[in-house]
């Protein structure tokens, strides 16, 4: 993400994005809702629970922004 940000040329920033968007989906999107579910059960404090959710919505929320 931080080499995306830094790059000048608009089709080095198009291919970063696709790149970013392309791991993210292909290694985090397909097991952290269920990893989260998981937590949501398992967890004894809301502190944990939150972390969970929070952490699925920044995945989500940079999937979408890099769209």
């Amino acid at each position: 993400v931080d080499k995306y940000i830094n790059i000048d040329d608009d089709p080095g920033s198009h291919e970063m994005k696709k790149e970013i968007r392309r791991f993210i989906y292909q290694h985090i999107l397909l097991w952290i809702p269920q990893w989260n579910e998981d937590i949501q059960e398992n967890a004894h404090t809301l502190c944990y629970k939150g972390i969970g959710i929070l952490i699925q919505a920044c995945v989500e929320d940079i999937y979408a922004i890099l769209s």
